[in-house]
C-alpha cells in the first residue's frame, strides 16, 4: 500500500479521468497485489466486498471511498515501474530511504524481476488509523457521537450481510466530516469473502482463526471473541482424556471433571489445573498440551482480556456448559460409558494445531458457535457480526481511562453482554440510545 498514486502506464488513461473528478486536496492510497504470490483468485473476494459496500456507502462517508480496479498482467514492454525504481534507487544516494520507500523499492524489483501479474486499487485516503492518538481539543462527547456513528453505519453493512472480523485499531480510521465532526471509517475487509478454490463458497473465517491462531503458543488476539481461546481450552480438557488410548473413560468422570472447571476463577493455580487434567503423572505433558500450556493460556485470558474480567466468569461457565453437553451427547452412551472412538486422530500427540485440525475438535466448535450466539450452526451473518461486535466493544473499552465507569457499563452491558438472543440491529440500536443518553448527561454537567 502506498499513499499517493503510483499508477503503471497502461492503467493511466482509464484512472486519471477517475482522478480528474475528485478535489484537488484528495489523497489517494494505491494498492499493488502480487497475484504470482498470493494466487490469482485471492483478490475475487475483496472486490466484491469492496462493490458491494460502495452501493452501501456510494460517497465513502464511512469507508474507503473505492475508485479504480483492474488486474494488471505483466507487460515486457511497460517500463514504468523500472523507472520509479531506478528513480527511488538514485533519491536513496543524496537523502536515505524511509521504510515504505525502501518497501516499494524492494518490491518494485521483485515485480519487474519475477514478472508478476498484478492487483491494482485506487482508493480514497480514510485517515489516521486508531493508534495515531486523537487531537486534544476533541472532547469526550464527540468521541462518543463519533462511536455511536460507527456502530450505526456497521449495521448498515451487516444487514447486508458484510462482515469483517479484522477490527483492531489498525483498521479503523479518524478523520472530520464535512460538518468538522470527528468521524470514524472501516478499512480492509479483505476477511469479509475470502475464496481459495474457483466455484467454491467463501471461507467459514472463523472457522479458520480456530484452524490457523495457536492461541496457546502463538498468544492471544484481545480484538477476537474470549469465547474462542475459552473454547480451545475447554475442549482441550474434556476431549484429551477420550481420545487417550486404552485409557478408561466414562460419563462419571467426564461431569466431574466438568465440575473442577465450572469452579475455576481468577486465582485458579497451576496444580489445580494440573489436577484438573487427569492423572498428572501419565497426563501432564501427553497430547497436544501440557497441563502447563493451558494454565498458561487460563492465564492469558486473564491477561488479554483484563479490561472486561467482570464478565469472563460468566463466559467461561457458559462455554463449559455447551462443551460438556455436546460432549456428553456424542461420546456417552445413555447408560454413561465411553463410546469406542474408530480411530485416534493423526498427528494429534504432535502439537495443538493438529488438534484444532480433527474434525473431531471442528465439527464441536461448530456446534458451540450456534449454541453460544443462540442461531443455527451455520448462520455465518449472525456469528461474524458476534465477532465484530466484540472487536469493536474491545476498541471502544479502551478509548478512555478506568474512571469512565458510565462508558463502560453501557459498552460491557449493551454491546458485550452475554444475551445473545437479540439481533444485531437490536443490540446496536440498544447500545446507541444508551451512548445519546450518555451524551446528553455529559453536556448537562458541563
Amino acid at each position: 500500500m502506498v499513499l499517493g498514486c503510483f499508477i503503471p502506464l497502461p492503467l493511466q488513461e482509464h484512472i486519471a479521468p477517475l482522478l480528474a473528478q475528485l478535489d484537488g486536496d484528495t489523497q489517494i492510497v494505491s494498492i499493488m497485489v502480487d497475484l504470482k504470490e498470493d494466487g490469482e483468485d485471492s483478490m475475487l473476494g475483496e472486490i466484491e466486498t469492496l462493490l458491494a459496500i460502495d452501493k452501501i456507502d456510494p460517497e465513502g462517508v464511512f469507508t474507503s471511498k473505492l475508485i479504480f480496479q483492474q488486474k494488471l498482467p505483466f507487460d515486457a514492454n511497460d517500463s514504468s515501474m523500472q523507472i520509479v525504481s531506478d528513480n527511488l534507487q538514485k533519491q536513496g544516494k543524496s537523502n536515505p530511504l524511509n521504510p515504505k520507500e525502501l518497501k516499494l523499492l524492494y518490491r518494485l524489483r521483485w515485480w519487474v524481476q519475477k514478472q508478476c501479474n498484478l492487483y491494482c486499487m485506487y482508493m480514497v485516503y480514510a485517515g489516521f488509523d486508531m493508534e495515531h492518538e486523537l487531537p486534544a481539543s476533541i472532547n469526550k462527547t464527540s468521541v462518543y457521537n463519533a462511536y455511536r456513528e460507527l456502530l450505526l453505519n456497521y449495521s448498515k453493512l451487516s444487514v447486508q450481510g458484510i462482515c469483517h472480523l479484522d477490527m483492531h485499531r489498525n483498521n479503523v480510521t479518524w478523520g472530520f466530516n464535512s460538518k468538522k465532526q470527528l468521524a470514524f471509517k472501516l478499512i480492509d475487509f479483505g476477511y469479509n469473502k475470502v475464496y481459495t478454490e474457483t466455484g467454491e463458497p467463501p471461507m467459514d473465517v472463523t472457522k479458520h482463526f480456530m484452524r490457523v491462531c495457536d492461541v496457546v503458543n502463538e498468544g492471544l488476539r484481545v480484538f477476537h471473541p474470549v469465547e474462542y481461546p475459552m473454547f480451545h481450552l475447554c475442549a482441550s480438557l474434556l476431549l484429551h482424556p477420550i481420545f487417550v488410548p486404552d485409557r478408561l473413560w466414562d460419563k462419571k468422570k467426564h461431569d466431574a471433571k466438568v465440575e473442577l472447571m465450572r469452579m475455576f476463577t481468577k486465582q485458579t493455580t497451576k496444580a489445580q489445573l494440573v489436577a484438573c487434567k487427569w492423572g498428572p503423572v501419565i497426563y501432564n505433558a501427553a497430547l497436544p498440551n501440557s497441563a502447563g500450556e493451558l494454565f498458561g493460556l487460563w492465564r492469558g485470558i486473564w491477561d488479554t482480556y483484563a479490561i472486561i474480567d467482570d464478565l469472563l466468569l460468566s463466559k467461561w461457565k457458559r462455554v463449559c456448559n455447551i462443551v460438556e453437553a455436546e460432549i456428553a451427547k456424542v461420546y456417552f452412551e445413555p447408560r454413561g460409558n465411553r463410546i469406542p472412538i474408530a480411530h485416534y486422530p493423526t498427528g494429534l500427540a504432535e502439537t495443538s494445531h493438529n488438534f484444532t485440525d480433527t474434525s473431531d475438535y471442528m465439527d464441536l466448535f461448530v456446534v458451540f458457535r450456534g449454541k453460544f450466539y443462540e442461531c443455527d450452526a451455520l448462520d455465518l451473518r449472525v456469528i461474524n457480526a458476534e465477532f465484530d461486535l466484540f472487536s469493536m466493544g474491545m476498541m471502544m473499552l479502551d478509548e478512555f481511562s478506568d474512571t469512565d465507569t458510565a462508558w463502560r457499563f453501557v459498552i460491557k452491558y449493551r454491546l458485550l453482554s452475554s444475551t445473545y438472543n437479540k439481533t444485531t440491529r437490536r443490540k446496536i440500536l440498544e447500545t446507541n440510545v444508551a451512548i445519546q443518553q450518555l451524551c446528553a448527561l455529559n453536556f448537562m454537567s458541563t
